[in-house]
């Protein structure tokens, strides 16, 4: 039987120590400097996000860097300094984005940072650098910077590897599941644009156009496509087709008429930081939903990487982009190191992302219809494919989700819990739809593929719907989405899912129940109840 392609599990190998990077050899780094003075971005932005959607007014993107962006002095201190140490500035210093690119030989940006750079071979074939010991910002530029991205180079987004086989009863095609979720059939999309991230990978042209064609889809309905680099990376579908296929694919067949366009970077935290930032960013083609289809583990995932990610979602918020992300394919466990512990995956567990959990379609025993329950499949073999889901060790619980009974982490010790009191963390995910599988065409002929990197792009798609009939961007929706749920508005808009769980081996897991649960959120959408609610 076909295999289903889920996330990367983390194995235990250790990297090899292959020697010193040479001291002549060009290393680029990405800066990441802090907001202007007196910017209140995350409250303006949760401000934002607790108003009906058509009520909101969103900062204009020629607007955006003298609200939020970075100070102009504050760039021109960092660009003296790194100059001073003979680095080069790479292009221009952005002020929405708040970054400095900068260029220089390993020796010379290893003493502007004062941190000696290492080769290490993680298995045959790949190969990466990293500092022996944390980066030191120089004392005088502490205040300013935020982040400093690009020394190390090992791939930790974007990996794929574990299969399990489908049931062929459980894979749909993309228009059974809008059919099936109620989506506004008369919508498509319009002048809406759908952002994709793809870290280390792309897809074939032929493969799109033979998938839509198979729809029925004429030429001219064919969603556009176009590529953007947020790090000089570039469609390599033979490096990896998978991920970016079925994005592309599930979310132009929810909203053909949509414009999509794929953000591009390199399987590192730099990769990660700079496509993000650009996708957030890009005035030219302005996307109104972001799709991100990859995650870790918050315990393995940096500080940093989240720290400053989390503020790209904020500028998300503020320019009305929804970010909708995968929860994870790894259960309760978040595919981490194993650790006994329940974890969930960054960067769903970001408050200000709508985190997207997985369910299946089964066939009821007492009645002659399907209805959902949890995704949690397990292969023969071991393999598993189950929903992420749980409490952020991250993040703490928002306000806003104070009234769904988000539970407390299981993790902390006695000791812990004596000391301080048990963690309230921020509960995953917010919503979630069919992950157990999608008929899609990749490398020149049909497949199917599945897990909670399929929901993302469903979601996103359907966001794009809703942002159509409404005629505004739905933007930061999770303030409203909890609140108007719990006053009972929003109900009928999602199915509760209320059979299943979402339990791994070696962690403690989570069941759902009437209502949200950490492991299908909200449940899964009434698409066109949904867009009703929300023109209310």
């Amino acid at each position: 039987m076909a295999g289903i392609r889920l996330f990367h599990r983390k194995t235990q190998q250790s990297p090899t120590p292959t020697g010193a990077v040479a001291a002549d050899e060009l290393i680029t780094v990405t800066v990441v400097v802090r907001r202007r003075s007196g910017a209140n971005a995350e409250a303006d932005a949760l401000a934002l996000g607790r108003l009906p959607p058509g009520q909101r007014k969103y900062v204009r993107r020629q607007d955006f860097a003298a609200i939020y962006g970075a100070d102009r002095r504050d760039l021109a201190e960092v660009v003296e300094k790194a100059t001073a140490h003979g680095l080069e500035v790479v292009g221009e210093p952005s002020l929405e984005r708040r970054t400095i690119v900068l260029r220089g030989r390993a020796d010379d940006i290893g003493k502007a940072f004062s941190v000696t750079l290492s080769e290490y071979e993680l298995q045959a074939g790949v190969t990466y650098r990293a500092p022996e010991r944390a980066i030191q910002v120089p004392r005088e530029l502490r205040p300013l910077i935020e982040g400093v991205f690009g020394f190390d180079t090992k791939p930790r987004w974007g990996l794929r590897s574990a299969v399990v086989p489908a049931s062929a009863a459980s894979i749909l095609t993309v228009p059974e599941a809008v059919k099936r979720y109620g989506f506004p059939a008369e919508l498509g999309g319009h002048k809406q644009c759908i952002a994709i991230l793809s870290l280390g990978g792309g897809y074939f042209k032929e493969d799109l156009a033979a998938f839509f064609s198979g729809l029925g889809f004429d030429a001219a309905d064919h969603p556009t496509v176009v590529d953007v680099s947020g790090d000089g990376s570039h469609n390599d579908p033979q490096l990896d087709p998978m991920e970016t296929t079925l994005d592309i694919e599930v979310a132009g067949a929810v909203a053909p008429r949509a414009h999509i366009a794929v953000y591009f970077g390199k399987r590192d935290d730099q990769g990660f930081i700079s496509a993000l930032s650009k996708a957030v960013h890009d005035g030219r083609h302005s996307p109104s939903v972001i799709s991100i289809s990859f995650a870790q583990a918050e315990p393995d995932a940096s500080g940093r990487v989240q720290a400053a990610a989390d503020q790209y979602f904020v500028d998300a918020a503020l320019l009305g982009v929804t970010v909708c992300a995968a929860s994870g394919d790894w259960g309760s466990s978040g595919g981490g190191s194993p650790d006994g512990r329940a974890n969930v995956c960054f960067p769903a567990s970001s408050p200000h992302v709508l985190a997207c959990g997985g369910t299946m379609f089964v066939h009821g025993e007492t009645r002659g219809s399907h209805h959902e329950v949890v995704w949690n499949e397990v292969a023969p073999n071991g393999n598993r494919g189950v929903t992420g889901g749980g409490v952020s060790q991250t993040y703490k619980r928002p306000e806003w989700q104070k009234g769904v009974n988000v539970p407390k982490s299981p993790n902390p010790p006695p000791w812990f819990r004596r000391i301080f009191g048990q963690v309230q963390g921020h509960g995953v995910p917010d919503v979630a739809g069919h992950a157990a599988g999608f008929h899609i065409y990749r490398q020149g002929k049909p497949t199917h593929d599945a897990g909670t990197s399929a929901v993302a792009p469903l979601w996103a798609g359907l966001v794009a719907l809703v942002n159509e009939g409404l005629g505004a961007r739905l933007g930061y929706l999770n303030p409203y989405l909890y609140e108007e749920y719990v006053n009972g508005t929003l109900r009928g808009a999602f199915n509760d899912i209320s059979e299943g769980d979402n339990e791994v081996p070696g962690a403690p897991g989570f069941h759902a129940r009437h209502g949200w649960d950490p492991c299908t959120g909200l449940g899964s959408p009434n698409g066109t109840a949904l867009l009703d609610a929300l023109r209310g």
